[in-house]
């Protein structure tokens, strides 16, 4: 009987070499297996050719992070045993694993874009935005551009009203970035709320035009305002030398937290004397890389020249002296120190309508005497008498009528017609509130440069001396080199707050860790 096996030996037979001639699906596994090898040995060439070894793994933390170099529990948050036996394909989940930080554990901060149409998922997401594991020397902050244009390059489009009132397209500041909000016509002239000339300020011997017979001298001025005054404002020291106001007379950066007997600890105790009891928040360095300009302080830059002081009045044949009242007084308030001070001085001179003592204690009172009551009319007459001239020619700000006054309708508005009430200043420490400017990193430009218009004429309604973003672009562009990107200007926490850092009310953690803790990232 014929076996089966033969049947099968039969099918090769003048094919006894099938085996050295591999077919398709051999050749296929040959070729893959030499694929794989050559990968290997590529990538293992590739790993010891690199001048980063760490392509393929964590990498160094930049320095501010380089205490958790070998501790990962201190920026991610460790998963449980619990976690893998309730879903064990989260072991192999290992993107959102590495993302799932802890950030807030140090850096406090208030909410992110909840207006996004995501409902702020991405912003909250730190590492969306902020990549360690780069190198020692890496910027955490010092982003690209795609970071932002992820959203403003169609921003209607990301946000969730689909409308906004920030510019809609923005991809770069020297390509299609808007001119600043503030410098947009109409914007800074209608938040004006003081008279001031910088070019009538700047003119040498502060004169008003070329016809002005009596133009200022440091001897003069020294008669006038006192020997500090002109110390602080005549250049050269002669006598016959013209005042020259500079930018830096009024315009002065803060200079941090100096050190007893430091020229600028000296200064600061000097400004500090000037004002009293007045507030001192205009001389608080409280920022101390010096980016921005402390306000400017009445007290300080401008009582010097314009002291502020009552008129000279007549009573009862007698001449009652001017004499000084506070800065920062609204009309009612200052009616009554007015009237205190005039009722001491007409008390002092013994006025007629004194002919008989004061009541209990020096009150004054009008059911006392017929001459009391005189008297107190008469310290009514110079106070309102003093009231109206301070406040002469304090005119809203829309009036046609913006003519200097006495003292302070020569400076300030008024709220509204006929109401002696002076406008609220806005504070102009920062004119871009959505952004950020270094002035100690632009000292090797002159003001002028940024600050055009100062030479022009007298305007007491000037618009804001601040250049376009065409001035800007003239050194921040790809064509001269210098850095435009778009964290070089903005932060995107607490952006419109520059003054602040991040949550700057929460920095201050309510537990401190210890070394050791700080170290491990938890208590």
């Amino acid at each position: 009987m014929r076996s089966a096996s033969r049947d099968v030996v039969d099918r090769f037979t003048g094919n006894r070499g099938y085996f050295h001639r591999p077919d398709r699906l051999r050749r296929w596994k040959n070729g893959a297996a030499f694929l794989a090898a050559g990968l290997v040995i590529g990538w293992v060439a590739v790993e010891f050719a690199s001048p980063r070894p760490d392509v393929h793994s964590h990498g160094e933390l930049a320095y501010p992070h380089a205490a958790f170099d070998s501790n990962c529990e201190a920026c991610h948050k460790p998963h449980s045993s619990g976690e893998f036996l309730a879903n064990p394909l989260s072991l192999f989940d290992t993107r959102s694993r590495w993302r799932d930080l802890t950030c807030i554990k140090c850096h406090a901060g208030p909410a992110h874009h909840a207006s996004a149409r995501d409902g702020g998922a991405f912003h909250n997401d730190c590492s969306n935005c902020h990549h360690d594991h780069e190198g020692r020397d890496s910027s955490l902050v010092h982003l690209t551009d795609r970071h932002c244009t992820h959203c403003h390059a169609d921003l209607p489009a990301a946000h969730a009203e689909g409308a906004t009132n920030f510019a809609a397209t923005v991809t770069g500041f020297a390509k299609d970035h808007p001119e600043f909000r503030p410098l947009a016509k109409g914007q800074a002239e209608s938040q004006r709320r003081l008279k001031f000339s910088h070019a009538l300020h700047l003119t040498p011997g502060l004169v008003y035009d070329s016809a002005d017979k009596h133009p200022w001298t440091a001897e003069e001025f020294g008669k006038q305002f006192g020997a500090a005054a002109k110390t602080r404002y005549a250049k050269d020291g002669s006598d016959n030398a013209l005042i020259q106001l500079t930018c830096a007379s009024c315009h002065q950066l803060d200079a941090g937290h100096a050190k007893p007997g430091d020229p600028d600890r000296t200064r600061f105790d000097q400004l500090a004397a000037t004002i009293g009891g007045e507030p001192r928040q205009s001389l608080l360095p409280a920022r101390a890389e010096g980016a921005y300009y402390l306000p400017i302080d009445f007290d300080i830059h401008c009582k010097a020249c314009h002291p502020l002081r009552t008129p000279p009045g007549v009573s009862g044949g007698k001449v009652v002296e001017p004499f000084a009242v506070p800065h920062r007084k609204q009309p009612h308030a200052l009616r009554g120190l007015l009237r205190g001070e005039y009722a001491a001085r007409l008390a002092i001179e013994k006025h007629p309508a004194m002919a008989v003592p004061l009541g209990p204690g020096g009150r004054l009172d009008p059911a006392q005497s017929s001459q009391a009551a005189a008297f107190g009319k008469e310290v009514d007459r110079l106070t309102d008498a003093a009231v109206k001239a301070l406040m002469l020619n304090l005119t809203p700000h829309d009036s046609p009528n913006t003519n200097g006054g006495f003292a302070c309708g020569k400076c300030h508005y008024s709220t509204e017609a006929g109401k002696a009430e002076i406008a609220r200043l806005p504070d102009r420490s920062v004119w871009f509130e959505h952004a950020r400017f270094n002035h100690a990193a632009h000292r090797g430009v002159t003001c002028t440069e940024c600050h055009p218009g100062t030479s022009g004429p007298v305007n007491e309604r000037e618009p804001a001396l601040i250049a376009g973003i065409k001035t800007c672009q003239t050194c921040h562009s790809p064509a001269a080199g210098v850095r435009h990107a778009c964290t070089d200007c903005h932060r995107y926490h607490n952006g419109d707050r520059p003054l602040q850092g991040l949550g700057s009310p929460h920095r201050d953690p309510a537990a401190p860790l210890d070394l050791n803790q700080w170290l491990r990232g938890k208590p």
